[in-house]
């Protein structure tokens, strides 16, 4: 049987997604007193604001971000493509503080350009980078769970809320298929 044959099976709808109310609830929870606080402040403004999927997160390198130009470059993303996207400025402005406040501290090797670090200097690994993002989104008791994905499912939402074309939203998601980016149109609906 070919694939033509296979009844399609309908993509799943995001059992959640922040409102910007609700997202700003989960960045409070960080412990901005603290350089992990700081660091993972800009980790989460930097999901926020780009959709990318954690997996490219925690490859990010220091050449990747141009905060003059407001571009985050995502370096082999989903099916091994590069794609250049748009960061918000608070995003890149709570990246610099980090980078220049926290990273230092935190960068035994000179030869290491991911640019969000561990304690013991070592480039994040992504269930780490899940569990801290779930412990803010659930202590910040908005009644949603999720980590980092839920991120991803909000930008998308409300930029598709917010007027932004959908091949726009495909290409920051990094999406090979519009396809996969209308489910968004469904979620904004069912809101």
């Amino acid at each position: 049987a070919s694939d033509l044959d296979l009844p399609r099976v309908p993509k799943r709808l995001p059992r959640a997604v922040l409102s910007a109310s609700e997202a700003e609830a989960v960045f409070a929870q960080c412990d901005l007193t603290e350089p992990q606080g700081i660091r993972d402040r800009a980790i989460l403004e930097v999901l926020y604001s780009t959709g990318i999927r954690r997996s490219e997160l925690v490859r990010v390198h220091l050449s990747d971000l141009d905060a003059e130009r407001g571009t985050l470059l995502v370096r082999e993303g989903k099916g091994r493509k590069d794609r250049m996207i748009p960061i918000g400025a608070r995003a890149a402005a709570w990246v610099d503080k980090y980078v220049l406040d926290v990273r230092p501290a935190l960068a035994f090797d000179p030869q290491e350009h991911t640019v969000f670090l561990g304690l013991l200097g070592e480039p994040l690994d992504a269930a780490y980078l899940t569990h801290r993002v779930g412990r803010y989104v659930e202590a910040a008791n908005v009644g949603k769970t999720g980590a980092c994905h839920l991120f991803r499912h909000t930008m998308a939402t409300l930029m598709l809320e917010g007027g932004a074309d959908i091949r726009f939203i495909q290409h920051m998601l990094g999406h090979a298929s519009l396809e996969s980016t209308e489910i968004y149109t469904r979620v904004s609906i069912r809101m």
